[in-house]
């Protein structure tokens, strides 16, 4: 085991701590050398005064300095902030003190000092260590400017699209599967899988409303079988051609039920996201095509109603045959009609 020492510039000799007289370990002083030189962070090492005793070339990259610069600087000076050497002095004080202590051994994102002046994102880890009646702090930092600035990107990315998806026209939703659903099951388990674990897990206002519902909130959790109504063939069908399409569909129909249980109709396109090999979410949009379908199956009833009375050989029959029709078109609840019996004096 080697025994404790302390650098105080690369290259120079070794204070071992068990003989506190120097040493001249050139193998053990050859290895910690090549070690701090070739370390990807920046290693700097501050004495109890809070001089610079340390420097390796990963803090000359990147603080500015040069290690002939950097040794025997005033860290403080050197690399913190002016907002934060009040903070950064009173807690060497308080260490010195008691040993109280709120940043060591821990990973800290900070702003730090360039030598042209300007600040930038660190993360810092520091630590500190008794070497003979001193005691010597290290500390371990890394730029991340670049993390940050990718950050910022994605955040602004997220904020356009939530601003996106929030003004939309259409509706955008989000299916996510609870578990991952295996995508060498058969057809029919796989309609069952995402009938059993699929609910909405995010959509816009715009879709909430297509389901008679004021804002996106009241819509999210629902089951798929909430929404697609499971008994229509056409649904089974639209699942399938999901499957078989390899999880992606363009204008497929659904027939599903609003909040009060009526009937919609939508024209759907949503691509499947796969993690792993296995189906996770579903996004999509949807347009509402309830008032087209329900004109489109209006003007079928009235051509077979038209239809149906060129046929009629009284009065009485056509009569009935439309109460048949209305019947279709809006339920006996809705509608009803007299059948009056001239000859009989009454309503049949």
């Amino acid at each position: 085991m080697l025994p404790r020492t302390h650098f105080t510039r690369w290259g120079s000799p070794l204070v071992n701590e068990d003989n506190p007289s120097p040493t001249v370990d050139r193998d053990s002083e050859a290895r910690l050398k090549l070690i701090f030189e070739q370390a990807l962070d920046a290693v700097i090492t501050m004495d109890q005064e809070g001089r610079i005793t340390g420097w390796n070339p990963q803090a000359e990259h990147i603080f500015g300095w040069s290690m002939a610069e950097a040794l025997g600087r005033n860290l403080a000076e050197t690399i913190i902030p002016a907002s934060l050497r009040n903070a950064h002095l009173s807690g060497v004080h308080q260490f010195m003190l008691d040993g109280t202590t709120t940043i060591q051994n821990r990973r800290l994102e900070l702003p730090a000092l360039h030598r042209h002046g300007h600040e930038f994102p660190i993360e810092l880890t520091v630590g500190s260590i008794r070497v003979g009646n001193e005691i010597v702090f290290s500390a371990f930092a890394r730029d991340i400017t670049s993390q940050r600035l990718a950050q910022d990107r994605l955040r602004a990315s997220e904020d356009r699209y939530r601003a996106f998806v929030a003004q939309s026209s259409e509706a955008i939703w989000c299916c996510e599967i609870e578990e991952p659903m295996p995508t060498d099951l058969d057809e029919a388990e796989q309609i069952e899988f995402i009938y059993r674990h699929a609910y909405m897990s995010e959509c816009n206002d715009e879709m909430a409303r297509m389901y008679g519902f004021s804002e996106a909130s009241q819509l999210i959790g629902l089951r798929t079988e909430q929404l697609l109504v499971r008994s229509d063939p056409k649904n089974l069908e639209y699942l399938r051609a999901f499957v078989r399409s390899g999880y992606r569909l363009t204008d497929a129909e659904s027939h599903e039920r609003d909040r009060e249980g009526r009937s919609k109709y939508f024209l759907n396109n949503f691509v499947g996201v796969m993690e792993d090999g296995k189906l996770k979410r579903a996004w999509g949009t949807q347009r509402d095509i309830t008032e087209r379908k329900e004109g489109e199956r209006r003007a079928e009833t009235f051509a077979s109603l038209a239809y149906q009375l060129s046929g009629a050989k009284a009065p009485i029959e056509a009569a009935r045959i439309i109460v048949e029709v209305a019947h279709r078109l809006c339920g006996w609840e809705s509608c009803s009609l007299d059948l009056y019996s001239a000859e009989n004096d009454r309503i049949d």
